[in-house]
């Protein structure tokens, strides 16, 4: 199920966003890249709050729209 999918079931889908990063292993340090799927319904206060909390962790997040919205949205 796509972020957008479970966006549309909710309440407040400007809150929902999906988070996608590979877990590390034991010991291993954690940072690099965190990627955070949005739906066209997703606030920009939810996207500066996650923006400002994964970089505070250490992490650089990227942000994308869903591909399975965007895909809907073309047909």
């Amino acid at each position: 199920m796509s972020i957008a999918d479970l966006a549309s079931c909710t309440y407040r889908p400007e809150k929902c966003v999906a988070i996608a990063h590979e877990a590390a292993t034991l010991g291993e340090e954690v940072s690099g890249e965190v990627r955070l799927l949005t739906t066209s319904r997703t606030s920009a206060e939810t996207v500066l709050l996650l923006r400002r909390f994964w970089s505070r962790l250490g992490f650089s997040p990227v942000f994308a729209t869903d591909a399975s919205e965007t895909a809907a949205l073309r047909s």
